[in-house]
């Protein structure tokens, strides 16, 4: 008992458990024990001076300080005979007095609903003479709800008879609040695993939101539930069947209204939710302006409801609402815990989407025609389709859970790890194996050549690859067939092209010496009419002979692919000026007007293929004076950028010929395709548009044609080209055909009435263009020929001798090659008259 007179230290009373207010009890009793029970306890009041502690003295100390109400009242004495520990105020703000100036206060502050059973229990005391026990409730001063743990005890005297009661109450209101907020947790937890649990079990997600419904209405009491559902190609929510399985029959007209409602477009709380999702209480909604059932829901007496969507991702697919007949207030606790179970169905609804998705994988997976598996990143197969039985011969059984090394002969195996650990590191859509051969090995041991594609595939499980193998045994032997065909084809072309160039040669060599001939007979002064008529004959046949051998030969090396750019640095006016004298003779001789416009930048000195370029525009300008009858032939060429670094040849043919139709448009520039003029006029071969065409592509253009407002055509050419950036900045000469420095538009008019072409340069007011100057004489080699080979060539023309003539063409590569080049050309093709004019003007430049 020694350690009793040491104070007790206080303590928190959520610590308390039933053990230890049970011994507290006992240790009272065992105090009380030693006290006379006949006399009721008379403590001495602490100011006074008294004797030494005794047993008495030790009972009050112990009792001032538990933190607990300790009370005990004699039977047979008055109100002076009662005693209650100063802790009542702590618990229910009554001081000791106040609190025993009516004997049945306590009884007066019983919870109101545990009167009854307090009173039975202390009946049952007072009969039995055991000892109550009991948890109830009293009503504080300030009308707190206060829990107490009691345990109270009849004392007897000598005789028996019963003469006191004592008793001790502990504040466990904390303790039942954690009770409470432990209890509602639970049920909680209850409520989401049941809806986890049974939703996950579902069949669709409708079952899932009927469960959903249900056991919310159970769980909060309300009596009224109901879904509303996204609809399958509709943006809004539409009112399902789904309500709460236990309903009163006065919910029916407003059950009818919900599901008639168009929540598209009212005011509602569906709308709200599924606007912005999130849920939403609403205290009294038959009285809310914003709830479009108001009047349905006053005639059923409906009051309070809330409401919480159901998310897939960042997509409402329904809402669910809740309705009850009293006005709640709202309960934050409740939206948390129903915020959660909409992300349980969320999650059911995320899961059947990938079930379909599955399926549907699934049935494509079947469907495919080739053989199809999924591995995992171990290379586990984890799935595959009917078509693989068909390939490797195995069954699905056989092959799932095996890694696909199994499939592949013994020497790919060992490093094939490796290589799928690569694509897991940067997995994309690529095919397996990129440049090797693939082998496949079938059950029996045999092999076979396949290709095989990859896919990632993300999952929950992680990323898989979907393989896709296909048996290429007959692509293989269709391979080696065409491999042999090819190699047939390309010996034939090249017999071809030995052969296009062996007639080609045979034939224009003969046919450039008749020609030759032709025109140096019909300079004889002596040859009658008859006789020069019989020469324009020849020539005309040759050069048309000519024309088409050469035409052949181009077509031809366009199909084989062996026609290659050849850019060069050229003279831009020049090569304009050139073909401007070249049809002159043409246009005048039909009595045609020939307009040549050029503009744009003022360059000399482009890079291009100038062979081409100049093959191209003789052919459309050719074409031009061949089927036009009469009128005019415009050429507009100009150099332009379209963009700040790539500059284009721009130009345009017109005519005022009988024009193309659209239909003859459409095959044009077909091979050996003539349209109905040129079948009449029977001269051409077809190809020339063809070949013009596949030129400026080549160069990175096009040739387009349309019919003009005048009834002829306009032929366009573009092409990029380059300028010359070494002599960009040379300063352009004011003299020589082509040189100018005017930025201005130069026009060369060539018209066979000299009355017209005085009103064109009048017209445009600048001076017309010169004639072409030889190649020789350019800016860029003046006046490297001499005078005495120049004269040489003239007279080796004169003499059609053929021999001498190349001779001393040899001799002008030295100085320039450009001229040279142009020289052989003319010598090439016989065309001694155009040689003879060439030299008789640069003689005349050479005396200036």
């Amino acid at each position: 008992m020694q350690q009793q007179h040491n104070p007790l230290s206080p303590f928190d009373h959520s610590t308390l458990d039933l053990a230890s207010v049970e011994a507290t009890l006992h240790m009272l009793a065992a105090v009380f024990g030693q006290n006379d029970p006949s006399r009721p306890p008379s403590f001495p009041d602490p100011s006074e001076s008294s004797p030494p502690p005794n047993d008495e003295f030790t009972y009050r100390s112990i009792v001032d300080r538990l933190p607990a109400v300790v009370f005990m009242a004699s039977l047979e004495g008055g109100i002076g005979d009662a005693y209650v520990s100063p802790q009542i105020e702590a618990a229910l703000g009554f001081s000791q007095g106040e609190w025993l100036e009516d004997p049945i206060r306590w009884y007066q502050h019983i919870h109101p609903d545990d009167k009854e059973r307090w009173s039975s229990e202390a009946a049952e005391m007072f009969v039995s003479g055991k000892p109550l026990k009991s948890v109830y409730r009293v009503i504080a001063r300030d009308g707190r709800v206060v829990w107490f743990q009691c345990e109270a005890s009849l004392l007897r005297g000598e005789d028996g008879r019963l003469c006191a009661i004592q008793g001790v109450g502990f504040d466990i209101t904390r303790l039942k609040e954690s009770e409470r907020t432990l209890y509602e947790k639970n049920r909680q937890l209850e409520l989401l695993k049941d809806v986890a649990t049974t939703a996950n079990q579902a069949t669709s997600i409708a079952e899932a939101m009927q469960f959903a419904v249900d056991r919310v209405c159970q769980f909060t009491g309300w009596p009224l539930g109901h879904a509303c559902i996204a609809s399958a190609g509709r943006k809004h929510l539409a009112s399902s069947a789904i309500w709460s399985s236990m309903q009163e029959h006065r919910f029916d007209n407003f059950r009818a209204v919900s599901e008639a409602s168009e929540f598209s477009t009212a005011v509602d709380l569906v709308t709200n939710v599924a606007a912005n999702p999130r849920p939403v209480w609403v205290k009294d909604v038959a009285n809310h302006p914003n709830f479009a059932r108001r009047a349905a829901a006053k005639q059923a007496g409906i009051k309070s409801a809330f409401a919480f969507p159901v998310l897939s991702g960042s997509e409402v697919i329904a809402v669910l609402e809740f309705f009850a007949v009293d006005s709640s207030d709202r309960d934050d606790a409740l939206i948390e815990i129903m915020a959660l179970v909409g992300n349980q169905l969320g999650q059911v609804a995320d899961r059947m989407k990938r079930l379909a998705t599955e399926g549907k994988f699934r049935e494509l997976l079947e469907a495919a025609p080739d053989a199809m598996l999924v591995v995992n990143r171990e290379g586990k197969i984890v799935l595959v389709n009917a078509q693989m039985k068909n390939l490797f011969g195995y069954t699905r059984e056989e092959l799932l859970g095996q890694t696909m090394e199994m499939l592949m002969p013994e020497r790919f195996r060992g490093g094939h790890p490796a290589h799928r650990n690569g694509f897991f590191a940067n997995s994309r859509v690529r095919p397996m194996g990129a440049g090797a051969e693939l082998y496949g090995l079938r059950k029996d041991d045999t092999e076979f050549p396949l290709e095989i594609s990859l896919s990632p595939l993300e999952t929950e499980e992680g990323t898989l690859v979907v393989s896709a193998v296909r048996d290429i045994t007959e692509r293989k032997r269709l391979d080696r067939q065409l491999e042999v065909a090819a190699a047939e084809a390309e010996a034939a072309s090249r017999a071809k092209s030995m052969f296009l160039s062996t007639v080609s040669h045979e034939i224009r060599t003969p046919m450039n010496a008749i020609l030759g001939c032709a025109q140096l007979m019909s300079r004889d002064l002596e040859l009658g009419t008859n006789a020069k008529a019989h020469l324009k004959v020849i020539r005309h046949s040759g050069e048309h002979l000519i024309a088409l051998i050469t035409d052949i030969l181009d077509m031809s090396k366009i199909e084989a692919g062996r026609t290659d750019l050849n850019p060069t640095t050229f003279n831009f006016p020049q090569l304009v000026d050139s073909l401007a004298s070249m049809f002159h003779f043409a246009a005048h001789a039909k009595g045609l007007e020939l307009e040549v416009v050029v503009d744009g930048e003022s360059l000399i000195y482009v890079v291009g293929d100038e062979g081409k370029i100049r093959q191209v525009l003789i052919n459309l300008l050719g074409n031009a004076i061949k089927f036009t009858s009469r009128g005019h032939i415009k050429l507009y060429i100009t150099l332009e950028r379209r963009n700040a670094n790539q500059l284009w040849l721009s130009a345009r043919v017109e005519d005022t010929g009988p024009g193309i139709t659209e239909e003859e448009q459409g095959k044009l520039f077909q091979p050996f395709s003539q349209i109905k003029r040129g079948l009449t006029a029977q001269e051409g071969t077809g190809l020339g548009l063809a070949i013009g065409r596949r030129y400026a592509r080549l160069m990175g253009g096009d040739i387009t044609v349309t019919k003009s407002v005048s009834g002829g055509s306009i032929f366009r050419f573009e092409i990029p080209i380059e300028p010359d950036e070494s002599v960009a900045s040379q300063s352009v000469p004011r003299e020589g055909v082509g040189h100018r420095t005017e930025p201005l538009t130069r026009v060369l008019v060539v018209d066979h009435q000299p009355d017209s072409r005085d009103h064109h340069a009048d017209k445009y007011a600048i001076p017309q263009l010169n004639t072409v100057l030889p190649l020789a004489v350019s800016p860029e080699h003046p006046l490297k020929l001499s005078m005495q080979l120049i004269n040489q060539l003239h007279d080796a023309v004169q003499e059609g001798d053929k021999d001498r003539l190349d001779q001393l063409i040899r001799r002008v590569e030295e100085y320039d090659k450009q001229a040279a080049g142009r020289l052989k050309q003319l010598a090439e093709n016989y065309e001694y008259d155009a040689l003879t004019h060439f030299l008789e003007e640069t003689k005349r430049y050479l005396r200036r």
